[in-house]
């Protein structure tokens, strides 16, 4: 609905929009570096979505102030530069209710029957989300200090890597915005290695196991969405 209202009024031609959100002919591409709980975005959809392109920031603003029940001014009363975004929205949209759309054309840029691929396909044919990074060599030291070698334990490391893979892509990339194919993708590699290993862990360390776990990947994720590598120089 915001990126509708944005195009229908042309508010991206506004001073006062393009002030607040900046240009909207910026390049738009798949790959961001988020700020992680950054003050000038507000915070809706996963991965500090806001972030990405005026025209989302836009839109991700539009959505929080559009939520049913949702004390916007409260909640972002500590944040100065979102809480102006939310308010130019309020303004704006009660400035343009009542106007006429200024975009009324319904011509449709290309028929859906004349679309040749799926999303699938589209998606699918995208090297720089679709391909993950291989995992860089040095990181053994710190699988070890996870699952001690020199300890012996009755469970393989690897499937309990495997096991929390699903579970922790979705959660990694909300509040880190590394994609969640690629901590798919960092988790199997991990435990490739640590099968290359043989490491193991106790059954009664399980859940400190796994918050180690946790912490190592989302630790690897953010250097990854603030370097492009897993490991710093």
């Amino acid at each position: 609905m915001g990126h509708v209202v944005n195009y229908a009024y042309k508010l991206y031609d506004r001073g006062d929009w393009v002030e607040h959100f900046g240009v909207i002919t910026q390049p738009y591409v798949e790959e961001y570096a988020p700020r992680p709980f950054s003050r000038r975005f507000v915070r809706h959809l996963p991965g500090w979505y806001a972030q990405k392109h005026p025209d989302e920031d836009w839109a991700e603003t539009f959505a929080v102030w559009l939520t049913p029940g949702q004390d916007w001014r409260a909640i972002y009363a500590d944040w100065p530069e979102a809480l102006a975004k939310l308010e130019f929205v309020d303004r704006t949209v009660r400035e343009v209710r009542e106007l006429e759309p200024l975009n009324v054309d319904d011509e449709l840029d290309e028929d859906v029957g004349d679309i040749g691929y799926s999303i699938d396909d589209l998606y699918g044919a995208d090297p720089e989300v679709s391909t993950p990074p291989v995992l860089p060599p040095g990181l053994d030291g710190a699988l070890r200090a996870i699952f001690d070698e020199d300890v012996a334990g009755e469970l393989p490391a690897a499937p309990l890597l495997l096991r929390l893979a699903d579970e922790l892509a979705p959660s990694v990339y909300r509040w880190t915005g590394h994609f969640p194919e690629r901590t798919l993708s960092l988790l199997r590699q991990l435990a490739a290695r640590a099968d290359s290993l043989a490491l193991t862990y106790g059954a009664e360390h399980e859940r400190s196991t796994t918050i180690a776990v946790t912490t190592l990947v989302t630790a690897l994720a953010m250097n990854h969405v603030l370097s492009g590598n897993y490991l710093s120089p």
